[in-house]
């Protein structure tokens, strides 16, 4: 009955909070986090790398991904060697056609750019990782990386869409992904991080780590509907209870 109720306050505008306990592996900035590394260690491979592309807080737009991802499979591209090539992508955006117009070179350079604004914090990342032998420099290469890409910005901008669309508690966990994500790293930086690690290895407990920890949600109002199970209401005394 969660989603009729929460369609139905929505509808006559009632606040309400949906008490209940997520996991941080189950989020956006999880899979992001997910699909980048599994991108530089499965050698960019197609359905990583756009996994990673396609969530929104790689610095594409929508737009913008879906043209070079058009591009890459009309060409079969794939590999860390053509996603950091130095020379320019310069196979017809339109495939095997001969003739090439003024609007074809400008699409194929306009392309071309958008790789190398995808591709550049990728490879950064993937040769830190390379380097990496312990938890620590793990981590410290995949923090730069998110750092760079700039994700808290792009969680607040999630947030501010969110919040414009009425859905004030999806805003709120939006925020609350990256102090969850942080908080995740810190305890792998202190339980492992003078620990010799292979990289599948560094994955295989990130990825463990993350779907392990609970996200904890709060009100977005004082004054709201509490949505949830008998259980989670130990200790309180509600004015009023529905069963």
């Amino acid at each position: 009955k969660g989603p009729l109720l929460e369609a139905v306050f929505r509808e006559y505008g009632i606040p309400f909070f949906v008490e209940e306990t997520s996991s941080l592996g189950d989020t956006g900035l999880a899979a992001f986090v997910l699909d980048a590394l599994n991108a530089v260690s499965g050698g960019f491979a197609y359905r990583d790398v756009f996994a990673c592309l396609k969530s929104g807080l790689a610095g594409l737009s929508p737009g913008e991904t879906d043209r070079l991802e058009n591009y890459c499979l009309l060409w079969n591209i794939r590999g860390e060697g053509t996603w950091g090539q130095e020379a320019p992508w310069d196979r017809h955006p339109r495939g095997y056609v001969s003739e090439r117009t003024e609007a074809d070179e400008k699409e194929l350079a306009e392309v071309d750019a958008l790789r190398r604004k995808a591709a550049a914090p990728l490879l950064k990342l993937s040769g830190a990782l390379k380097h990496a032998e312990t938890g620590r420099e793990y981590l410290t290469a995949l923090t730069d990386y998110l750092l760079a890409a700039d994700i808290r910005t792009g969680l607040s901008a999630r947030a501010e869409r969110l919040e414009e669309l009425g859905d004030l508690q999806a805003a709120r966990d939006c925020l609350s992904q990256w102090d969850a994500l942080c908080a995740c790293l810190d305890q792998f930086w202190e339980a492992l991080g003078d620990v010799s690690l292979e990289e599948k290895d560094f994955l295989r407990l990130l990825e463990l780590l993350l779907r392990n920890r609970d996200m904890g949600s709060i009100p977005a109002a004082l004054d709201c509907v509490s949505l949830g199970s008998p259980g989670r209401l130990r200790g309180r005394k509600p004015r009023i209870l529905l069963l």
